[in-house]
């Protein structure tokens, strides 16, 4: 099996192959080279876009060995295993490897957007890992992660959570943990204030569980149930 950095190597330097791709566009060429390459034969096809293409496809699938050149999978973001998107729930992203002029080009749709959308990363493999899904599975999450995901933990957590890009992620965690500091603060606050105050029921009924008002008139027993409010609420 072919690995990306050898099909890499095979797209730039094979003649028969690069011939389709280093054909000049209709509008650079000159009235010799458009009629060549662009005009239209007899069956109304051109020289370039039919003979050409196909004696370069043909020259790739003998180097791979294989007429396998474009391969699509879905993976889990978190875990990086391949998934069934009819099956899977959460968030997917899907892969799109094929091989084009210059190497294996790999699209990703993003993971916050959903796995269809058109507006992910593609990059160019040129690693030693194999054309098969594994292989590109693995560079597809090796990309994840270094691009645009964090590794699984607290990090990735929250990123997935709201949906924040790696490139943006530092400044508006320092921005999260500042609210999340005074959102602590409150609470805290709160938790004072509710166990700090005290009724003029509960403070009765503490002060008679005490015994306090045993020898007390009920003037008294008000005047106590007051100053310990008082005290107490301070």
């Amino acid at each position: 099996m072919r690995t990306l950095q050898e099909i890499f190597d095979f797209c730039h330097s094979d003649a028969t192959y690069r011939a389709y791709y280093d054909i000049p566009a209709p509008f650079q060429c000159d009235q010799r080279q458009y009629r060549y390459f662009h005009g239209r034969l007899s069956n109304g096809r051109s020289r370039g876009g039919s003979f050409i293409f196909r004696q370069s496809r043909i020259q790739l699938e003998r180097f791979l060995r294989s007429h396998c050149t474009d391969l699509y999978f879905h993976i889990n973001p978190c875990s990086g295993q391949i998934v069934d998107r009819q099956l899977h729930e959460g968030p997917a992203v899907y892969v799109v490897a094929h091989i084009g002029g210059y190497g294996v080009d790999i699209s990703l749709s993003h993971p916050f957007n959903g796995p269809f959308d058109n507006a992910g990363d593609v990059f160019r493999a040129r690693s030693h890992r194999p054309f098969t899904v594994e292989g590109l599975r693995d560079e597809a999450v090796a990309y994840l992660r270094k691009h645009i995901l964090f590794a699984p933990g607290h990090y990735y957590e929250l990123q997935m959570r709201y949906r924040i890009p790696k490139t943006d992620f530092i400044p508006w965690y320092r921005n999260y943990q500042a609210k999340q500091h005074l959102i602590a603060e409150g609470q805290h606050q709160d938790m004072l204030d509710k166990f700090r105050r005290i009724t003029y029921g509960d403070a009765r009924r503490i002060l008679t569980a005490s015994g306090i008002f045993s020898d007390c008139d009920e003037a008294e027993r008000d005047q106590l149930t007051e100053d310990f409010i008082q005290h107490y609420n301070r």
